[in-house]
């Protein structure tokens, strides 16, 4: 079976998409506290924007994907409109669908950012669905 960064590192070759560290560190310029985001893949567009990859397989744990949603918040936070898509990869599109619509209304109440678009897609990169 391959680990998600060869997933995702085939679907980012497949589709054309530069790489880039898919590490992100937030610093707090007050504590100095250090906050650390790590994806499955990240990329610079054609649009020069960046895409979030991060691969998900069955079975799907529901907190797990908040957790991610709320790094993009995060991040979303402080990049603002260079995020310009979250590629979801799964073996379970249902699952991972409804977790995330379950989440989103929730977060994008309290935190008042829209979030980027989300696309979830089969294990081969083709899009299954938009968000």
């Amino acid at each position: 079976m391959l680990d998600h960064e060869n997933i995702t590192r085939k679907v980012m070759i497949q589709k054309h998409i530069h790489p880039i560290s898919p590490v992100f560190k937030f610093t707090d310029k007050d504590t100095r506290f250090i906050y650390e985001i790590r994806w499955d893949g990240a990329g610079i567009s054609s649009s020069g924007n960046l895409l979030l990859f991060e691969v998900e397989m069955s079975p799907l744990k529901e907190e797990h994907i908040r957790h991610h949603l709320i790094n993009l918040v995060i991040m979303q936070s402080n990049y603002l409109d260079e995020i310009e898509r979250l590629i979801w990869i799964t073996d379970d599109a249902c699952s991972l669908s409804y977790s995330i619509k379950r989440s989103l209304p929730f977060l994008k109440r309290i935190i008042k950012i829209a979030t980027p678009p989300q696309n979830i897609c089969n294990l081969d990169g083709n899009v299954l669905e938009r968000i």
